[in-house]
């Protein structure tokens, strides 16, 4: 009944992008008559994300992620429960690079295609083998920082363990290597942990970033059009980026959707890092199904789901 109520939403949403598109309405507008259709559709839902949110006031992490910048560097230290993801992840990725049949799927694509610069290498058995990433994702610091930030329990999106190599010839500017913001027009904020699992340099393309107070003023500045990296260097200096450089386990929390980052510009050798993805409730994505990626399908985590409320908003994805 669920599925089957989720399925008849999703068309509705699809409708209102299509009517969008017919009567030539600004991408916002669509978004956000999306999101109130959400809204309207699971009104018991939101309050108990709200409420709940208020129940993890004043706690130790309550506050970990700074509303001014959006955006905080950490080392696995931080956030109790990092440091066994980490360890975690690099068995998935020791697996990875002890496999020579998985290492010939990377960058498997169809003729003339190129390559994809980052793959995310994870598969849905990983999360038995490995609980701790899931344990971590759900656990309670991590929940109390994001849902600090929000002001509601927010959704776990996404997660992978994600490889990005050097290509031939040097890193090219496209896809994410470009200087961006994650779907601003939806005007949905979408935070990401990224953890670093090998050391990281200059040379392996960390993930690099402008904080939420700097990334308003490039983009006041540019007519909110995604400014390059020579605009930002020439107004706010060459050292305004900040990246996520360090060891095994160093980290970063950002709102990806309000904070202008590039990643994946490997010169050499490769970066590796877990990533976990939550976004504020109701979002507005249409026809991207939650836990989906390119190599192994679906990650399925109902079997995660416990009594606990925390968790199981986390997990929830149609309200």
């Amino acid at each position: 009944m669920a599925h089957t109520t989720a399925l008849g939403a999703a068309r509705v949403d699809e409708w209102i992008v299509s009517a969008g598109n017919t009567l030539g309405l600004a991408r916002a507008r669509v978004w956000d008559a999306i999101k109130l259709r959400r809204r309207l559709a699971h009104p018991i839902v939101l309050g108990e994300r709200k409420r709940l949110a208020r129940q993890l006031e004043g706690g130790p992490f309550s506050t970990f992620i700074p509303p001014a910048t959006a955006c905080r560097l950490f080392d696995e230290t931080a956030l109790p429960g990092a440091a066994a993801a980490v360890r975690d992840a690099r068995a998935i990725l020791a697996a990875w690079d002890a496999d020579p049949v998985a290492n010939a799927l990377w960058g498997k694509v169809e003729a003339g295609e190129k390559r994809p610069h980052t793959f995310n290498i994870m598969a849905d058995e990983d999360l038995d083998r490995h609980p701790d990433i899931v344990a971590f994702a759900l656990s309670r610091p991590v929940t109390e920082a994001i849902t600090g930030y929000f002001g509601h329990v927010p959704r776990l999106r996404q997660m992978g363990v994600h490889i990005t190599q050097a290509e031939e010839g040097g890193p090219s500017l496209r896809n994410a290597q470009r200087l961006h913001r994650d779907a601003p027009d939806q005007r949905s904020r979408k935070l990401r942990i990224f953890l670093n699992l090998d050391d990281v340099g200059p040379e392996t393309g960390p993930f690099s970033f402008l904080p939420l107070d700097l990334s308003t003023a490039a983009l006041a500045a540019t007519g909110d059009e995604e400014p390059t990296d020579r605009s930002i260097a020439d107004r706010f200096g060459s050292d305004a980026f900040l990246s996520l450089t360090g060891p095994a386990g160093s980290g970063v929390v950002i709102d990806t959707s309000r904070c202008l980052h590039y990643g994946g510009r490997v010169s050499a050798g490769r970066r590796a890092v877990l990533m976990l993805h939550y976004t504020a409730v109701p979002d507005a994505r249409v026809g991207k199904p939650a836990f989906e990626h390119p190599r192994h399908g679906r990650y399925d985590l109902r079997r995660f789901l416990t009594d606990d409320p925390y968790r199981r908003l986390l997990l929830n994805q149609h309200g």
